[in-house]
């Protein structure tokens, strides 16, 4: 990353994806390192959701439908004792 590690999340133009994902997965660790794992997890389905600057409808859906899959899988294996009671 160019810039410092201090300065709030903005996408940098001058930097690629890439490079701006890595630095909000860098922010985001501390604050939730399970949503990091399954954004890192998901990160192609997620590029896939712009082709040469346009959305693919369909890549968001997949990238939705995975997150959300992730995300109940987390739910499931921390909650699941609390809930079935």
């Amino acid at each position: 990353m160019a810039k410092g590690t201090n300065r709030e999340f903005t996408f940098d133009e001058e930097e690629s994806f890439d490079s701006n994902m890595e630095f909000l997965f860098s922010k985001l660790e501390d604050i939730d390192s399970d949503m990091v794992q399954i954004l890192k997890k998901n990160f192609d389905s997620l590029k896939e959701n712009f082709n040469q600057g346009q959305r693919n409808h369909d890549a968001r859906r997949h990238f939705n439908e995975s997150v959300k899959r992730d995300l109940d899988a987390l739910f499931e294996s921390r909650y699941s004792d609390n809930v079935s009671k």
